[in-house]
């Protein structure tokens, strides 16, 4: 089982597909559930993956886009000095 979001006008077009529902609990937000391997195609598993990735991807806080961009090393450093700073305010 593989879920993934799709997109409120891929979400139907992928409902009409042998093999693929609805994800329980998050339908409402037009997330699908492959239930077989072979209901579609490896390329088009890889093309609908990529295509969730863009959708979650643009609705991230511009923050949240640099950290992301950020080489692995300094993006670490950046993440446990906001660990430390929100430790100190608890």
């Amino acid at each position: 089982m593989l879920a993934f979001h799709c997109g409120a006008e891929r979400f139907h077009e992928l409902l009409e597909i042998e093999g693929i529902r609805p994800t329980p609990y998050s339908a409402k937000h037009f997330w699908v559930t492959l239930e077989r391997w072979d209901a579609l195609r490896p390329s088009q598993i890889e093309e609908e993956l990529k295509r969730a990735y863009a959708l979650i991807y643009e609705k991230l806080p511009k923050r949240t886009k640099a950290i992301l961009t950020m080489p692995e090393k300094e993006r670490a450093k950046v993440i446990r000095e906001r660990k430390k700073l929100l430790k100190a305010r608890a």
